[in-house]
């Protein structure tokens, strides 16, 4: 069974900025572009899925929100992916 990772970040961007930041750290960030697979924009949404676990950032003026399913690969990195996820999302509160 896998562990739900959810974690809420307080931004600076509106959507349209915030988008631009989020690609950039799921296509350019190292941790996350090894394990990352498919993403996919649903609206408002970026939907992913990875070696690690699959699940999405829901954007929104001025905040994040991200939930990813962990699979057990994806829970025996949970703390590096914490560390990755705020380490790129300082660039929302520029």
């Amino acid at each position: 069974m896998g562990q739900l990772f959810k974690k809420q970040f307080t931004t600076k961007k509106t959507k349209e900025e915030t988008r631009i930041v989020i690609n950039n750290i799921m296509t350019k960030m190292p941790m996350l572009k090894t394990f990352v697979q498919k993403v996919e924009w649903q609206g408002d949404n970026l939907v992913f899925s990875s070696t690690i676990g699959n699940g999405f950032f829901a954007i929104d003026d001025y905040s994040v929100s991200v939930e990813i399913n962990l699979n057990f690969l994806g829970q025996a990195a949970a703390g590096k992916l914490e560390e990755t996820l705020d380490e790129g999302m300082k660039q929302l509160t520029e």
